[in-house]
């Protein structure tokens, strides 16, 4: 549970700065998301940095048992997944997903998911 704990407390602040920045910054991201969709070959570098991240995590913290830990096992899962994702799906795979992402509704949901992932993390890892 430490282990998870000091995950948790490197998480936290990083999910809280990105749901706050997509908040802030909504049309900065959209035009990020375009450009991934017209050169997701420029994601290589996020899809390693995603399964490296994802892996170390996975490697040192895969506990599968039902408390508020088990987030930074599916996390870890999550991040392993979509750097393998990247790198072996094809082009006409990953931009109608991006297209998808690149909706509104679905960046404000993906911000305040990531700041309620933060403030969970946060509070368990340094309050709790």
């Amino acid at each position: 549970m430490e282990i998870a704990k000091f995950i948790a407390s490197i998480l936290s602040p990083i999910y809280l700065v990105l749901g706050l920045s997509i908040l802030f910054y909504t049309k900065s991201w959209q035009k990020l998301i375009n450009k991934w969709e017209q050169d997701h070959y420029s994601m290589f570098t996020i899809a390693l940095a995603q399964m490296f991240i994802g892996l170390i995590i996975v490697k040192i913290y895969n506990v599968w048992v039902w408390n508020v830990w088990l987030i930074i096992t599916i996390i870890g899962w999550i991040a392993l997944f979509k750097g393998v994702f990247y790198f072996l799906a094809p082009g006409s795979w990953i931009r109608p997903l991006l297209k998808t992402c690149n909706k509104e509704g679905f960046i404000y949901f993906g911000a305040v998911f990531a700041l309620v992932l933060g403030v969970v993390l946060g509070y368990y890892s340094y309050f709790a």
